[in-house]
């Protein structure tokens, strides 16, 4: 059979799921649960939902394309990656009992709570900044890849798939992309069959030098960048706050660490698997020439186009609704005691606008290696605010919240101004403006306890 044909089956199978989802938990549903799930997650809905969000398209094909270059380099970002969720296992189960008692649904409610409204606002332009962007970047792999692997205009394939998860976003809310989530990561684990279908040949495989080529300035920012980029990690805070208990946050976090960990090493094979396969292909090219070259038996094509939509599906509803729901609750202030058919509705309109602004983005897109890079930059700015809260260090008062603010905005103009001039390049680079945020807050909170000590 041809691959179009099991392509087109698999993929219209999927998305009749995820439309039939929408529609069910629509109707069965109460207000809480379109809004964050009723707070009752439990602990493997959570970790799943984590991993497969955390494993998106845009990165899967940098993962793969990376690897292809230079073999294990990218492995040393994995046990870091582990270890922090399991420190955030420690750290965090406490924020659920917090959201539940202040009703909290974004992080920036948090950050209002316990640094100030400033802060707050800071917060949620840069994450709605962020989830654009990234939200765009899945658009852009899965408009592309569908285009060239069934003949189809990328404009229309794009704007397919936003309709698609505009459809079940509407009609489910967040309780949808919980359970959507668990489908997609089903289909994910998908990646582990492909051992069966092709093979890397031992020398490339047993190549473990390949994770110091990079040098050690490039190590060193992989294994540091989890703590600086993940912290503040919208999407994991989001799922903490809809989780069943304390407990649920206290196992499920490491467990979607060890579940990103497998399925974020199948892509390095993967791409290792294709040094011999397809040797000397320019990266840019390589993961359409997966589906092009012809050079993958037919069933093997289907199953990676099917995973692709679930990736990018998985990451774009988690990014739309964090859009949506920081939108309503730290611009609009809607509060969830709204009657839920206004609150329903006003969140179909966000929903929908930005999805229609992602489909934008997504078109204007041309170099996205260095959208995706550029993304890593600035997906960590807030970090330094958040570690502020983890850890205590410092009290709510109107000037903490004008500083942290304040360095939070330096961080992203210093994140444009090296972006626009073409500075962010390498791994080591893209931890440079949180970097200086982390930098100039220690700098703060030690001069804010200093003047507090001699005031005593």
């Amino acid at each position: 059979m041809d691959a179009h044909i099991y392509t087109i089956i698999g993929i219209c199978s999927y998305v009749a799921i995820l439309i039939y989802i929408g529609w069910r938990t629509g109707r069965a549903q109460n207000h809480e649960g379109f809004v964050i799930g009723n707070r009752n997650i439990g602990i493997f809905a959570t970790a799943a939902s984590l991993s497969v969000g955390w494993r998106d398209i845009a990165l899967m094909t940098f993962w793969i394309s990376f690897s292809y270059s230079n073999g294990f380099a990218l492995t040393l970002f994995l046990p870091a990656f582990f270890i922090l969720m399991c420190a955030m296992s420690i750290l965090l189960p406490k924020f659920r009992t917090i959201a539940e008692e202040r009703n909290y649904v974004t992080p920036g409610q948090m950050i209002g709570d316990y640094i100030g409204n400033k802060s707050r606002i800071i917060y949620a332009l840069l994450i709605m900044f962020v989830g654009v962007m990234f939200g765009a970047a899945q658009l852009f792999v899965m408009g592309n890849i569908l285009s060239a692997t069934i003949g189809v205009s990328s404009g229309w394939t794009i704007s397919l798939t936003a309709v698609i998860v505009c459809f079940y976003l509407l009609r489910g809310g967040y309780a949808s992309v919980i359970l959507t989530d668990i489908i997609q990561f089903f289909v994910v684990l998908c990646l582990l069959l492909i051992p069966i279908f092709i093979h890397a040949s031992h020398d490339n495989i047993t190549n473990w030098q390949s994770i110091g080529s990079l040098g050690w300035s490039e190590a060193i920012a992989l294994c540091i960048m989890p703590f600086m980029l993940d912290t503040s990690n919208s999407n994991m805070w989001q799922r903490i706050y809809s989780a069943r208990d304390e407990r649920t946050v206290r196992l499920a976090l490491p467990l979607a660490g060890l579940f990103f960990c497998i399925l974020t090493f199948s892509l390095i094979y993967i791409g290792i698997t294709l040094q011999d396969i397809l040797p000397n292909v320019p990266t840019s090219e390589l993961f359409t020439l997966i589906f092009t070259a012809q050079a993958f038996p037919p069933i093997f094509l289907s199953l990676i186009l099917v995973v692709v939509f679930a990736m990018g599906m998985s990451t774009l509803d988690t990014w739309v609704y964090l859009f949506s729901s920081t939108m309503m609750r730290d611009f609009i202030r809607t509060s969830t005691k709204t009657s839920k058919d206004r609150y329903v509705r006003q969140t179909r309109f966000i929903t929908s606008f930005m999805l229609l602004l992602v489909t934008f983005v997504a078109l204007s897109y041309d170099n996205l290696v260095t959208v995706l890079m550029g993304m890593l930059s600035v997906y960590g700015v807030a970090t330094p605010v958040f570690i502020v809260i983890i850890f205590s260090l410092l009290p709510k008062n109107l000037l903490n919240d004008i500083v942290l603010s304040l360095i939070t905005v330096f961080s992203f103009c210093l994140f444009i101004y090296m972006q626009l001039t073409g500075q962010i390049q390498t791994f080591a680079q893209t931890l440079i403006p949180t970097g200086a945020g982390f930098i100039l807050t220690g700098i703060w909170v030690v001069t804010y306890k200093v003047k507090l000590h001699f005031q005593d």
